[in-house]
């Protein structure tokens, strides 16, 4: 009876330390949680979560004038890469 009860006890010591070594570990996740709930798409009104992100706010949509240059000079050595892959 006293080795039986020896390994019993044994048995849930194990348990319990391997259950306090788990909750000690994850007190924190290593990763930011989900950014949806499980099957969130089938509700009929999106919900905004914590992690909803706000409306980009709207900015100049001109590009600016050394962007516009940077992007003509592209261009150009675009074109001339083309013309030497091209076949004579």
């Amino acid at each position: 009876m006293n080795k039986g009860f020896t390994i019993v006890l044994g048995t849930i010591v194990v348990f319990a330390a391997g259950l306090c070594a788990g909750m000690w570990i994850q007190r924190s996740q290593p990763v930011p949680p989900p950014p949806t709930t499980l099957m969130g798409e089938l509700r009929d009104a999106p919900v905004a979560g914590a992690n909803a992100r706000p409306a980009k706010p709207v900015v100049n949509e001109e590009p600016s004038e050394a962007l516009k240059a940077q992007i003509d000079r592209l261009k150009i050595e675009i074109d001339a890469f083309k013309k030497r892959l091209e076949p004579s």
